[in-house]
């Protein structure tokens, strides 16, 4: 009776034709062996269980094959008969030597191929040096291989197989034919693995095989071990719970609606079914690393609708993912990411990994509902507007009542102390707000002003504001408001950063420079204000004014701003489940972020 072989070893690719999901690979070999250009040397990469070590034997089957009738020469499908393909495939040929780089790493073992090298094959056509997991050679021993690599003899052939490709020196490297074996698609991998169970006479229950390919992530071998041991669960169609059990994976529908009470926000319930997925079997790790794949997955729909065609999820899980990817924000999604991510990098830290865990999906329920932190400042600022618009609406009405006196009496001045205490209220003001009030006040004024009030000019400029020219004083964002209508930016720019106005009328400004404006500023201002308007403008410098500039009125009010907003719980909120997070201004936009 022959010895059980696994599916791995038992359906072990012999020529290109059988191997699965590396067409490139086998076009790029076939054309070398067509052409009769075939390298020196190979290096073969790629995850674990993707045919690397299968690639070379074949490439060995194919320097070495003699044929049936034993006169045959290199060829890129090797008859498999012939007693050099036999003895490759066995792994037992003379000339045909695998090297485990694992085991052998020192300078020692590659001085022993260095002298075996010089010495003609026994029996093939080549001699094959095939040394796998070629990245766990030490440096000495790579550079005691580069000569040899670099000029071997034309009856020598150097195959090496790696995981990590990034640990091999660039010097090896560059004396070989490198070749990326690709990871097998779902579709290529489900099909092969369907062939197998249909010669081995199984049965495995619909969707069954989508999730052995996903446990996979692509290795063949890998899926070829889990189908192994799935087969063992006995005769019939093996059912998908039976190999959730066998892989160890929680019920995904069960991930998916835990993942949707996360989104709820709904503590109790998300722990007591967390509480249920332990008590029954559950991995507390395992199950925060498939929320984590569910979140990703779920990312992607929402990125990429179509990956719902996808063959590795159910029909349920599809329906399921594409409801939640249509009504759960992009930011949310990012957010839970997050917090996964570290917390499976801190279970390491635990020893309770069950109360990490359900401390983490705590956090998530908490974190999930929580706003963003520009969304945090927009509804501040959006409060702040329709607080000031309150502020402004009261303000007319009673100046409007005011003027109704019994006795006939119009007041038209406002007493000291209540204009202060108005100044005071008004102190929450935001750059936007500070424009619209400001506009207001000017529509307020045109609209007001008696017509005797109004001055006659002539010849004034097509750009210039008529609400500003009907105004014998000016406040200072009308005079900056002249430069910007009018496409003034590197004087404006410059005005506001060096500027400081202590009384503005029109035609008349008392201005205070600060230090490190240029020598030419009040020229440049008074003439560009004289082309506007079409009126002469007089500049008087005056010291010590106690004024701030546009720049400095900004930069308090941000500052104001950002306090307001620090102190927000909110905002408080946001910043303790985000370590490391900050707010900052878009002084460009006029954004908080």
């Amino acid at each position: 009776m022959d010895s059980y072989k696994v599916l791995a070893r038992k359906y072990r690719p012999k020529s290109f034709e059988d191997l699965i999901g590396q067409d490139l690979l086998v076009k790029i070999l076939k054309n070398a062996f067509e052409v009769d250009r075939i390298a020196h040397a190979f290096i073969l990469t790629g995850i674990r269980g993707v045919g690397k070590t299968t690639t070379a034997r074949i490439i060995s089957s194919c320097l070495n094959c003699t044929g049936s009738d034993g006169k045959g020469g290199a060829t890129i499908t090797p008859c498999g008969v012939c007693d050099s393909c036999e003895s490759i495939s066995r792994g037992n040929h003379v000339d045909v030597l695998e090297i485990d780089a694992a085991s052998r790493t020192g300078v020692g073992d590659i001085r022993e191929i260095i002298d075996s090298v010089k010495y003609k094959p026994a029996s093939a056509r080549y001699k094959v040096f095939i040394i796998d997991e070629v990245h766990m050679l030490s440096n000495s021993a790579f550079n005691a291989l580069l000569k040899t690599l670099e000029e071997p003899p034309e009856h020598t052939k150097f195959i090496f197989a790696t995981t990590e490709i990034q640990k091999i020196p660039i010097t090896v490297i560059s004396r070989c034919q490198r070749y990326d074996l690709n990871r097998v698609s779902p579709d290529i991998l489900i099909k092969f693995l369907q062939s197998i169970l249909e010669k081995e006479n199984k049965s495995l229950e619909q969707n069954a095989l989508g999730l052995v390919v996903r446990a996979s992530e692509g290795s063949v071998r890998d899926a070829l071990s889990i189908l192994d041991q799935i087969i063992l669960q006995g005769d019939g169609a093996i059912k998908l719970e039976e190999i959730q059990e066998i892989l160890g994976l929680s019920d995904r529908s069960k991930i998916i609606d835990l993942f949707e009470l996360i989104l709820q926000g709904d503590i109790r319930k998300s722990l007591d079914l967390l509480r249920l997925m332990l008590k029954n079997g559950g991995d507390p790790i395992l199950i925060l690393r498939e929320l984590s794949e569910v979140t990703h997955w779920i990312t992607s729909l929402k990125v990429a609708p179509d990956l719902s065609k996808d063959p590795l999820f159910t029909s349920f899980e599809k329906e399921k993912g594409s409801n939640i990817a249509k009504n759960i924000p992009l930011n949310i999604l990012t957010r839970i990411w997050q917090v996964l991510v570290r917390s499976l990098d801190e279970n390491s830290m635990y020893t309770n990994h069950f109360a990490h865990t359900e401390m983490a999906i705590i956090r998530l329920t908490t974190i999930s509902n929580l706003p963003t932190p520009i969304e945090v400042v927009r509804d501040y600022k959006r409060l702040l507007n329709e607080s000031s618009k309150e502020d402004s609406k009261k303000k007319e009405l009673s100046d409007n009542v005011s003027v109704l006196q019994l006795d006939g009496k119009p007041q038209n001045e406002t007493n000291a102390k209540d204009r202060g205490s108005s100044e005071i209220k008004n102190k929450n003001f935001t750059p936007t707000n500070a424009i619209l009030e400001a506009n207001e006040k000017s529509e307020h004024i045109k609209e007001s002003q008696p017509e005797h009030s109004e001055r006659q000019i002539d010849n004034v400029g097509e750009n210039c504001s008529q609400s500003v020219l009907l105004k014998k004083n000016l406040e200072e964002y009308e005079v900056l408001d002249l430069l910007r209508k009018n496409k003034e930016i590197p004087l404006l720019v410059e005005v506001e950063n060096f500027v400081r106005f202590e009384a503005c009328a029109f035609g008349d400004l008392s201005i205070e420079l600060k230090a490190g404006s240029s020598p030419n500023l009040i020229s440049r201002f008074s003439k560009v204000l004289n082309d506007i308007t079409g009126m002469s403008w007089d500049i008087n410098l005056v010291e010590n004014s106690g004024k701030k500039t546009a720049k400095e009125h900004k930069l308090e009010t941000k500052e104001l701003l950002e306090k307001k907003l620090m102190e927000n719980d909110v905002v408080q909120s946001v910043l303790e489940t985000f370590p490391g997070s900050t707010v900052f201004f878009d002084d460009k936009e006029d954004n908080v972020l």
